[in-house]
């Protein structure tokens, strides 16, 4: 009676592994959590933004580039986004739309992982040097679409 008592824990233990059921929360993917409760929202540090706030409605949104200023190749942008009393914005689809500003270089975005406070983070990729824009696409239910435009240059 035991030794298949026994044999059956082991089964059981064994499938739940197989399936996941040990996973832990911190290797869920991050677009997958449920967003946190808001926060006040700090200003990112001047020396890492792209440029400064932009007002969408009554909301404030921040763009944070690393590296900054942006070089050819990958690089991650970072929408830092507070509403008008300062808290965290943790309920949008944030999508990094780039393109240059004196040529066409077809679609080139980026959607962003929810990383929590506000903050939603993606790897952009800039093909050449020149003057860029990138377009934040901010998306939340019951809410009209905002787009927030900013413009700066890739050295060649």
């Amino acid at each position: 009676m035991f030794n298949r008592s026994f044999r059956w824990i082991v089964v059981a233990l064994t499938a739940m592994s197989v399936i996941g059921c040990n996973t832990p929360l911190a290797n869920v993917p991050q677009s997958t959590q449920v967003p946190s409760a808001p926060v006040k929202v700090a200003a990112p540090d001047t020396s890492k933004l792209l440029s400064g706030s932009k007002n969408f409605g009554n909301n404030t949104l921040w763009l944070v580039s690393a590296p900054n200023p942006p070089v050819r190749g990958n690089n991650i942008f970072e929408a830092v986004m507070a509403d008008a009393t300062g808290n965290s914005i943790n309920d949008a689809k944030v999508t990094f739309d780039l393109n240059m500003t004196n040529m066409n270089m077809g679609r080139n975005a980026a959607l962003a992982t929810f990383q929590g406070a506000g903050r939603y983070s993606g790897t952009v990729f800039f093909s050449m040097g020149g003057p860029w824009r990138v377009n934040v696409l901010v998306q939340r239910s019951g809410q009209p679409d905002a787009t927030v435009q900013f413009n700066f240059s890739i050295s060649r």
